[in-house]
């Protein structure tokens, strides 16, 4: 996507996350997040640039190379998304002492589960985990707070950020519906982008009173916070029936052995499509299919269980640090068809 934000919507998108985090001059940041992706710009160098603290810029983007750094330079902030952190943390020779400087890290781009989450702050319990959701069109929609609570940070991704209208929409009509029930995401704001680059004023994605379909579907919970669902074009449809990979992967997460879990649909001939589960293992770990069918049987609808298991050393990414779906989906169907 190619879109042309302001310096007004960059510079707020940078306050919006420093008002939660209360970033100063005397703050050291690692900026692993690459420079021309929102948030890398928002989390990691506009702070500097706003409030006066140093950015350190990793050579390359190695989880060996962001512990390195964070440990020399005692860095107190490490915004970036849930795989990165997760693939240091399970480096064969990590200590939670190395990443001991860090005072609060911005987790976005991609959900993390409750069980990784509880593992991420029971080994840095010092380090306050804080969920962001944004996207390239307006950069930070809704964030957890500093202070917040174990339950509104492994399961939310926060309240609205100052400025930001939210509804939640029924993806088939576009209707708003109440909250507490799930649906599309649509958002409203003076600091959304200008236009999408270069693309005719018809085909630009905002309505006539200013809303943005983000495509993501999500629940407004009784409190304010906001609750992500998945992406509605993630969802897998098996046999009529829609699936949500996020809730599966929340399950898988939990499972013995198990690093990081990404859930995506597989075409089959006569559902349409089956669930597979592609996983990385801790270091040292084996994996029980059949138990973990078991496991998962307990607590999933039986046609949400997922009918592949896929073990991969590593997910392929893009610039930006997230999981690569595409790329992933290809490889796993070369997998499976070799099977």
């Amino acid at each position: 996507k190619a879109v042309l934000s302001s310096s007004f919507n960059l510079l707020n998108s940078v306050k919006a996350i420093s008002a939660e985090c209360s970033f100063t001059s005397a703050d050291r940041a690692c900026a692993f997040l690459p420079l021309f992706h929102v948030f890398g710009f928002s989390s990691c160098i506009g702070i500097g640039l706003l409030y006066g603290c140093v950015s350190y810029i990793p050579v390359n983007n190695k989880p060996a190379t962001m512990i390195d750094l964070i440990r020399e330079k005692r860095c107190t902030i490490f915004n970036t998304v849930p795989t990165m952190f997760l693939a240091m943390v399970g480096q064969p020779d990590f200590t939670p002492e190395a990443l001991s400087s860090l005072r609060v890290s911005v987790l976005g781009g991609s959900a993390t589960s409750e069980s990784q989450m509880t593992m991420l702050r029971s080994l840095l319990p010092n380090n306050h985990f804080c969920n962001i959701y944004g996207m390239s069109e307006n950069a930070v929609i809704s964030m957890t707070r500093y202070e917040d609570t174990f339950e509104h940070v492994t399961q939310t991704v926060g309240k609205r950020v100052d400025g930001i209208e939210i509804e939640i929409r029924d993806p088939a009509n576009g209707e708003k519906i109440a909250d507490g029930q799930s649906g599309e995401i649509y958002i409203r704001s003076r600091e959304m982008i200008v236009c999408y680059y270069r693309l005719p004023i018809e085909k630009q994605p905002l309505d006539d009173e200013g809303w943005l379909a983000t495509g993501d579907l999500g629940v407004i919970l009784p409190d304010g916070y906001l609750k992500l669902v998945g992406r509605a074009k993630d969802l897998i449809i098996r046999g009529g029936e829609n699936i949500s990979p996020g809730e599966i992967a929340d399950e898988v997460a939990k499972l013995p052995g198990v690093a990081d879990v990404k859930v995506i649909g597989v075409p089959h001939e006569v559902l349409g499509e089956e669930v597979a589960a592609v996983i990385t293992l801790k270091e040292g770990a084996s994996f029980d299919e059949d138990a973990a069918r078991q496991t998962l049987t307990a607590k999933l609808a039986k046609y949400k269980v997922p009918a592949y298991f896929v073990i991969v050393d590593k997910f392929p990414l893009l610039g930006s640090g997230k999981i690569d779906a595409i790329t992933l989906k290809k490889d796993v169907a070369a997998i499976l068809k070799m099977r």
